[in-house]
């Protein structure tokens, strides 16, 4: 995975959240070239909202510290001022 710079990530089409696991935890071991102070979010995404609810339990216990997890639909919900901070 290339997460090391990573401050906003988006993974698309997440399922139950199995690879999202793997990269929340990366992201939270420190494996970070950033300061482990630095902000960032994790957003896992998937159309199914039977999926996107599986992914919420499988990462609740995850997201601590300099790490936000969210969990949507990947319906359009996400407003354009969202959209363009997964951007920044």
């Amino acid at each position: 995975m290339q997460l090391d710079a990573a401050r906003n990530v988006l993974e698309v089409a997440a399922g139950a959240g199995l690879g999202s696991l793997d990269a929340a935890q990366y992201l939270l071991d420190g494996c970070s070239t950033l300061p482990r102070e630095t902000k960032r979010t994790f957003t896992v995404t998937d159309l199914s909202p039977v999926m996107v609810g599986l992914a919420k339990e499988r990462l609740s216990d995850v997201g601590a510290g300099s790490v936000e997890i969210k969990c949507q639909e990947a319906n359009g919900i996400l407003q354009a001022r969202d959209a363009r901070s997964l951007c920044a």
